[in-house]
């Protein structure tokens, strides 16, 4: 949950040194869901990567903050559910992305799930999940902004190998900024430079086997074909 502080005007030229005791103080307060999260990732535990709990940015105090990669990651309580709660959520994420910062969020349902239950581990799914959002931004050649929060990085198109109506392809990673989840498919483009299909290929980070859209031949051939009535 990202933590919002009332700053003076006077102060707001050095409003993160101000919050500085606000985050040491947030640091000692910590949720069970927090210091859960915060002992899988600490220590570049994560791909190397340096986070900070209770970092101070601008007029907020984010729960984890890696410089590199400009990754904030979120705990969600209930209370960010709430229609007001979910204005401040916005406007404080498009505060965040002028600085080219990405938000991932979990629940605190989901991080308990993911550390406790018998076949899943927070460690892993953080670390599948950031490892996706990661090599998408750096292979982009391309990112396409929307209003409604989901951001999406294409790869450079491959020409196709063989002549028909598909003329390229490139891979797309979409991350919504509101739920955190991360998806990746390939979108196939006519000659007219227009997608004609798409084909899900990963979620926050996991392989998983989808049909194309619209199916092609072979996954047709999998329906059971409909007899025909009396004509």
């Amino acid at each position: 949950m990202v933590r919002e502080q009332k700053i003076p005007c006077f102060l707001r030229v050095s409003e993160e040194i101000v919050l500085k005791p606000y985050a040491r103080e947030l640091r000692k307060q910590m949720t069970d869901c927090e210091r859960l999260l915060w002992s899988k990732i600490r220590r570049k535990q994560i791909q190397g990567v340096q986070f900070y709990s209770q970092k101070p940015m601008g007029t907020f105090i984010l729960d984890f903050y890696a410089k590199h990669p400009k990754l904030c990651i979120e705990l969600d309580g209930g209370h960010h559910f709430t229609t007001e709660q979910k204005n401040k959520d916005i406007n404080r994420d498009a505060y965040l992305k002028t600085l080219g910062i990405t938000v991932l969020r979990f629940t605190n349902l989901e991080v308990l799930q993911q550390i406790h239950a018998a076949n899943a581990n927070a460690r892993v799914a953080i670390r599948t999940k950031i490892r996706a959002l990661q090599k998408a931004q750096n292979n982009a050649v391309k990112t396409k902004e929307f209003s409604d929060g989901r951001i999406r990085y294409y790869t450079k198109e491959t020409p196709s190998k063989e002549p028909g109506p598909t003329k390229s392809a490139a891979f797309v990673t979409e991350h919504n900024t509101k739920t955190g989840q991360v998806r990746t498919w390939l979108e196939l483009y006519d000659h007219a430079g227009n997608v004609n299909r798409v084909h899900p290929k990963m979620i926050d980070g996991k392989n998983i086997v989808g049909q194309h859209y619209p199916p092609i031949e072979t996954e047709l051939d999998l329906f059971p074909k409909k007899p025909r009535g009396p004509k």
